[in-house]
């Protein structure tokens, strides 16, 4: 007869190896904290199930198990030590000695001043972590952590999809930067020198009516000089040495490539929105998960020295 195991309750395997053990209903039924009655009608579902009598009376009110029931012995032992344990385990993770890879959304911005100091960590305390790094600027749904394609973004976005988890990350703040030999840079521009630039803009959507620095511009009544439009930051920064043109970065991406590069940077001369607020986005059903937590903590931790 073949058992159908979806109606087979856990209970029914405990009880068979605390009869087992025990060998006597009435001790059984209080070690399970049962009734008599319960016990025996377990007794009964497992007689029908494996179409043997399991347990028969002996003296003193011994149940002496059949042949058959000790030769289930040792597997009726072993599956509900399993089950045990599967209760038991700890949901825990240990750094130092997992191997795992988690897989990253960022944009160019954040993998300059976020991937450096995750990387240099992640190899004197995590040396088993890899990191698989993809380029993702803004959210529109939620199909890349339903499908695994990432674990977790960060980012600046517009917009973030309410069925994801957003959590601050640090406060970064727009900057104006340019050749360090810019004549526009040599003092602090005024609003209608920096709306009469080049700029050479970053724009990571479609729709440039978003960037403050339009807005600001169209509210002096002066038509803005955009020498290109670039969809992202590093190719936009190395392109400004050696040109008159002018664009908006994040300061954290300007110091560091400032000592790299013969670049200037000031203050924007708008100061609407100027700050920036960069989050970390992830899916509900990473919420939990130990790694998952591990790794959001840390780019919390890490943040100060990005």
């Amino acid at each position: 007869m073949k058992t159908n195991i979806s109606k087979i309750n856990i209970q029914l395997l405990i009880a068979f190896a605390t009869l087992l053990k025990v060998r006597h209903v009435t001790n059984a039924a209080r070690e399970l904290n049962l009734s008599q009655s319960a016990l025996s009608n377990i007794l009964k579902q497992l007689r029908y199930l494996f179409q043997d009598q399991l347990f028969v009376r002996g003296q003193a009110s011994c149940m002496l198990p059949t042949p058959r029931a000790l030769e289930l012995a040792a597997d009726v032992n072993t599956a509900v030590q399993h089950f045990q344990l599967l209760f038991q385990k700890q949901n825990t993770f240990a750094p130092k000695t997992a191997i795992k890879t988690f897989t990253l959304g960022l944009s160019d911005y954040t993998e300059l001043v976020m991937l450096p100091v995750l990387i240099q960590y992640l190899e004197k305390n995590a040396p088993g972590i890899t990191l698989n790094v993809r380029h993702v600027n803004f959210l529109t749904d939620c199909k890349m952590f339903e499908n695994d394609c990432v674990d977790l973004t960060v980012g600046s976005y517009n917009a973030i999809p309410k069925e994801l988890i957003a959590r601050p990350v640090y406060i970064d703040r727009s900057v104006c930067i340019g050749w360090n030999k810019n004549p526009l840079l040599q003092k602090p521009l005024s609003g209608e020198e920096f709306a009469k630039a080049k700029h050479l803009i970053i724009l990571y959507y479609a729709d440039r009516s978003l960037l403050y620095s339009e807005k600001f511009i169209e509210s002096l009544g002066i038509k803005r000089q955009v020498v290109a439009t670039v969809p992202h930051t590093l190719p936009a920064i190395f392109s400004l040495p050696h040109t008159q043109y002018i664009s908006i970065v994040y300061e954290r991406a300007a110091k560091k490539l400032t000592k790299q590069l013969p670049l200037k940077m000031q203050p924007v001369i708008f100061k609407q929105c100027t700050r920036c607020e960069i989050e970390m986005v992830w899916h509900p059903k990473n919420r939990n998960d130990p790694a998952h937590t591990w790794l959001r903590d840390l780019i919390i931790q890490l943040a100060k020295k990005y």
